[in-house]
């Protein structure tokens, strides 16, 4: 008698938050090679709830209709109420079904979020081989389960923690790319906040960070590793090919090192694309004159760096190693050189006054970058700033974003109704001053897409009632 087709069902959740942004769910299409590699008897499927044509609540239709053995959640830790509900939903009306969560949400807090829930088993940290792992040893029952995998039997949690991380990142070639249809995020709004060009697509040419920066999750705390120069240039050639004009670099430290960064920049301006691209990180301490031409010359329209804050207490604690006067001059040579610039700063630390957020502000406006973002700064599980929480027994998940209100989650020196008005104070004062919006105004790309993604921003700051 043939045995019954395998089936994996692939979900990524996606909870709205204030300044919802949609990106690839890149988790998911990393890890789905190996598995196709191994078990090519598995049929796969991918369903994606950031997608509007694809919402959660059709979640169990689909179940219904694809009937796979095996659901595997990835979700970031604000979104653990919505895998908690829908998990147990499923239990309830399909008891047989195989539930895996993976992703920053289970890596997070996994034990929290394993005796909650319905799952069965669950991945922590990077999932190549441990969804492999768990793979070959889900129809014996086995427990020989390798570190960052683990079960949950009559209750009872069996897990190792994390250690080892992907040494190879170019072992299973480049992410599955054909399980998405890329125009369909290109109409959403994206972490980029806008586009030169259209369809876009999201690249990661390293993992990890070679910084410790207190405030970042654990889960992005992993050691630094890069994906050769040959491979990336692989991916944009395929993504190029199948009608990609637009390349979003997610890395947390792109130009570090930035030997590397350089030769990866010069090996994409030699593949002569008429292409955009978008930088969402690179650490301003780096900047030279070479990578700016570098990242001139390969087709760069815009580059995001963290300033964070200057207060001198603060940047010791956290790490940054810059003064002031060199953050006007790296900055300077990206203003020069025509890019769109995103600078990052944070209120909110640990022992932060009103006085020293406004001496903050005043260095943002000084500055001046093309725009500015102001978060508050959020204990995430697995930061230095979660033990500093003492009156919570457990972090409320769906204020855990950077637009955070729950006052619980206030480390500073000013109350939180303080902190929420400075931080809207702090977006007028630098924003909305006429000269500012005139230039940003003539500085930001003119196209459709450019004013598609200007109408939607408006909206979704219509929506926000903080």
């Amino acid at each position: 008698m043939e045995s019954k087709e395998k089936k994996l069902f692939f979900i990524r959740i996606h909870g709205d938050i204030p300044y919802n942004v949609v990106i690839p769910p890149m988790g998911l299409l990393y890890i789905i090679p190996p598995v196709k590699e191994y078990f090519p008897e598995y049929k796969i499927r991918l369903f994606d709830t950031a997608l509007p044509e694809q919402p959660l609540k059709n979640l169990i239709r689909e179940l219904d209709y694809f009937d796979p053995d095996i659901l595997l959640f990835s979700f970031n830790y604000y979104e653990k109420d919505l895998f908690l509900k829908i998990t147990k939903e499923i239990k309830q009306k399909f008891p047989k079904k195989i539930i895996v969560a993976g992703g920053p949400g289970i890596t997070c807090s996994p034990m929290e979020i394993a005796n909650k829930s319905s799952l069965d088993y669950f991945i922590l940290g990077e999932g190549e081989k441990r969804l492999v792992n768990l793979l070959s040893h889900i129809d014996d029952n086995s427990i020989k389960l390798m570190d960052g995998c683990g079960k949950k039997i009559d209750g009872k949690i069996i897990f190792t923690e994390r250690i080892a991380v992907l040494e190879d990142l170019d072992k299973w070639g480049i992410p599955a790319w054909d399980m998405i249809d890329l125009k369909r995020f290109s109409k959403l709004p994206n972490m980029n906040s806008m586009l030169k060009r259209s369809p876009y697509a999201t690249i990661m040419t390293s993992r990890g960070c070679p910084f410790n920066c207190p405030f970042c999750s654990s889960f992005m705390r992993s050691r630094f590793r890069t994906r050769s120069i040959k491979n990336v240039i692989k991916e944009i050639k395929f993504l190029y090919s199948n009608g990609v004009r637009e390349f979003h670099f997610l890395d947390d430290t792109f130009n570090v090192p930035e030997d590397r960064a350089i030769k990866l920049l010069k090996a994409i301006s030699t593949l002569d694309l008429d292409i955009a691209i978008s930088f969402q990180g690179i650490r301003i301490e780096y900047v030279s004159k070479e990578l700016v031409n570098a990242l001139k010359d390969a087709g760069c329209y815009k580059v995001e760096f963290g300033v964070q804050h200057i207060d001198p207490q603060i940047t010791k604690y956290i790490n940054r190693d810059i003064s002031n006067n060199e953050l006007l001059q790296k900055h300077e040579l990206l203003k020069k050189a025509g890019f769109i610039t995103n600078a990052h700063f944070i209120f909110g630390f640990p022992g932060e006054t009103r006085k020293k957020a406004l001496k903050n502000l005043r260095f943002a406006i000084r500055l001046d970058a093309t725009y500015t973002t102001f978060f508050r700064l959020t204990p995430f599980p697995g930061t230095e700033y979660e033990n500093m929480i003492t009156d919570l027994t457990e972090l409320p998940s769906t204020n855990l974003n950077y637009y955070n209100k729950d006052p619980r989650l206030n480390l500073s020196e000013m109350t939180n109704k303080e902190l929420v008005r400075f931080q809207r104070f702090a977006y007028r004062r630098f924003h909305y001053r006429p000269i500012k919006m005139i230039k940003t105004f003539f500085k930001l790309p003119k196209t459709i897409y450019f004013w598609k993604h200007l109408v939607q921003e408006f909206f979704s700051h219509l929506k926000d009632k903080r």
